[in-house]
């Protein structure tokens, strides 16, 4: 008997000291009396180091009964578990689950306590992730509810004037926002002259401007800018911030598109000289999550829809777009665009790369 219990006694010490949960275990004084290879790796104290001291130096706060040491966390399932924070040997503070249980003598005399403490810092990082992306999809939702709204709204009010192609291009708009938050707009690239291409939407906007009695002014390198890109959305880009550079400025204003070639890229500024752009509008005027009633009421439901839309098409074709304001009547959209060569090189290197 006394041989298969020392052997017993060998098998349950050899698997908890293989254990990848932190064990120890310590008297009714507190002071620790048993680690396992896992609390040392875990807690950066030997064993020679931890036997003996007070089990209150491994809690954050003192004593585990301490309220600064508790904290909730999401359990398996939908329900939530309690958490413990613990110090280490160099005094970085993580967090813990914690098993704790009695050890008695043969008269039923509690003599120890032993304790299971598993390190869930990756546990509360992914759970903070998953709350985060939660929290942001709840937003989004809640905006793009907000959002569809106001476009059926615009939709109704355009369709009951009879402008049916004001609702044909907000209908349009509104889809190409759908998709870019659905991850499913695709681009067809094709080699195309980017000068033209601005050329051909100035010409088309120049009877609207007309109309507006605004003068519509365009200045351009001479030959070809060639740009790999998607002739139809970068158009729409261009076209977006044509537009509203035009419905912001009063008749007898002007808007100026220039377009500039410099060694690496296309360079592009619309200037208008509307009523200036204020310096807390500036930085918002092109996010989708800033696209709220009042905007709609105050610009047009189109012309609102076509900032975001500017933005996401010039960013997809590796460009960057921002606004800058002047004096009290002068504004500037401003974009580039990477040129063909350099987007040819920047392709080959990262073919290069991967095949290395």
């Amino acid at each position: 008997r006394h041989n298969k219990t020392e052997k017993n006694l060998q098998l349950l010490c050899g698997a908890v000291m293989s254990a990848d949960d932190s064990v120890y275990i310590a008297d009714m004084e507190g002071r620790i009396i048993f680690v396992n290879r896992a609390f040392c790796e875990t807690y950066g104290y030997s064993e020679e180091e931890i036997i003996g001291k007070d089990s209150e130096m491994l809690w954050m706060g003192g004593r585990g009964d301490n309220t600064e040491n508790v904290f909730r966390t999401g359990a398996a399932g939908s329900g939530w578990g309690t958490g413990f924070y613990h110090k280490r040997k160099d005094q970085s503070v993580f967090p813990v689950s914690l098993s704790r249980s009695g050890i008695t003598d043969s008269k039923g005399h509690d003599v120890a306590v032993v304790a299971i403490a598993r390190d869930i810092s990756e546990r509360i990082l992914v759970e903070e992730e998953l709350r985060t992306a939660n929290n942001e999809l709840s937003e989004r939702c809640r905006q793009n509810s907000g959002l569809a709204v106001m476009i059926l709204e615009a939709l109704n009010k355009s369709l009951a004037g009879a402008q049916i192609e004001q609702a044909r291009s907000i209908g349009d708009d509104f889809l190409t926002i759908a998709r870019i938050e659905a991850g499913k707009m695709r681009l067809e690239r094709d080699q195309t002259d980017f000068a033209s291409l601005v050329r051909r939407e100035v010409e088309q906007l120049s009877a609207w401007a007309v109309e507006k009695d605004i003068k519509l002014l365009s200045f351009l390198p001479d030959g070809e800018l060639e740009i790999n890109a998607d002739y139809c959305r970068i158009g729409q880009a261009v076209r977006n911030l044509i537009k509203r550079a035009i419905a912001s400025v009063r008749p007898g204003g002007n808007v100026t598109v220039r377009v500039e070639d410099t060694d690496s890229q296309i360079a592009v500024r619309i200037e208008d000289d509307g009523a200036a752009i204020t310096g807390s509008e500036m930085g918002h005027i092109f996010e989708r999550s800033e696209l709220t009633e009042q905007r709609f009421d105050r610009e047009g439901s189109e012309l609102v829809l076509g900032l975001p839309i500017a933005r996401e098409m010039i960013e997809m074709h590796g460009g960057c777009l921002w606004a800058e304001c002047g004096d009290d009547r002068s504004n500037a959209v401003c974009f580039t665009l990477p040129k063909l060569r350099l987007q040819a090189g920047v392709h080959s290197a990262s073919v290069s790369s991967r095949q290395a």
